[in-house]
């Protein structure tokens, strides 16, 4: 069955054109969970995994990205390096070294020791090869291995999009092996070579497949080859977010005299002349949850 007979073309030009908004909510939604794992790990929950939040970060913004570059080319028949350089640098540095400078002003003026490597290596945004290879006990700018290696991904992503956006189902294929090859280099490094975890944790190169995987979604969707997964996500009565949706409609429709139930278990009850039986109980739920 080709693509077209599978997907309704007003159903695919609608969701087209969903995703050629100015913002997706969902993903704005996506992105939150994503950033809350990360801040109730920091906070010492353990049972919170917060290093999915930051995978699930990476591929939404390998995503992102490539979607906004992609509906760049759909306006201009290019992508303008000067222009997505100038927004990255507006989005980004001010608050990043406002931060920095605040930062280690006040641990100066504290007379606390500060970690120069760390430090200076975060300020050129490439803190996570440092922490990856020198081990730190400095929480000041640990954090910033993540947004090292999204500078670095900045620095590279672009340029290869203008070599391949004419040719995006190869384009497709590229990423797919890329993925596939950074899977094996991590395998490696973990079974073969017995790199430390530190370094595959936080390098670019054994985490940028999580990015490209993102952009492989992006690439996809846009030449519409995701269009009957994304139908079946979106339709499917298995997906467990629909039925979720069905079970709220349904409470929230449904009309069920809630009195009279409890009356009818009292009344049982009575007639029995003992003290409610479980059983009762659980057939009254019932009653309640199928109306």
């Amino acid at each position: 069955m080709s693509q077209a007979q599978a997907v309704p073309a007003d159903w695919a030009q609608e969701f087209h054109q969903r995703l050629a908004r100015s913002t997706i909510p969902g993903l704005d939604g996506i992105r939150a969970l994503a950033v809350m794992l990360v801040i109730a790990s920091h906070f010492g929950f353990e049972s919170v995994n917060g290093a999915f939040g930051v995978l699930v970060f990476f591929v939404l913004s390998g995503f992102l990205i490539t979607w906004l570059m992609l509906k760049e080319v759909d306006r201009t028949g290019t992508v303008s390096l000067r222009n997505f350089y100038k927004r990255r640098m507006l989005r980004i540095f001010p608050a990043f070294y406002a931060f920095w400078f605040l930062a280690v002003g006040i641990t100066l003026v504290r007379d606390h020791p500060i970690h120069w490597g760390q430090a200076i290596s975060s300020f050129f945004y490439v803190s996570n090869y440092y922490m990856a290879l020198v081990p730190t006990g400095s929480a000041l700018f640990g954090h910033t291995w993540s947004l090292s290696i999204e500078e670095q991904f900045y620095m590279l992503w672009p340029f290869l999009l203008l070599l391949g956006y004419r040719h995006l189902p190869r384009l497709a294929r590229i990423l797919a092996v890329a993925v596939l090859v950074v899977w094996i280099h991590r395998t490696l490094c973990h079974l073969v070579y017995g790199v430390r975890l530190e370094y595959i944790y936080r390098a670019f190169d054994t985490r940028m497949d999580h990015l490209a995987v993102g952009r492989l979604l992006a690439v996809l969707l846009k030449i519409g080859t995701l269009d009957g997964f994304a139908r079946w996500v979106t339709t499917a009565q298995l997906v467990p977010g629909h039925n979720a949706a069905v079970v709220v409609r349904r409470a929230a429709t449904a009309r069920i005299d809630d009195v009279h139930i409890r009356h009818r278990l009292c009344d049982r009850a009575s007639a029995r002349r003992h003290s409610p039986d479980p059983g009762d109980l659980v057939r009254g739920h019932r009653h309640l949850a199928h109306g």
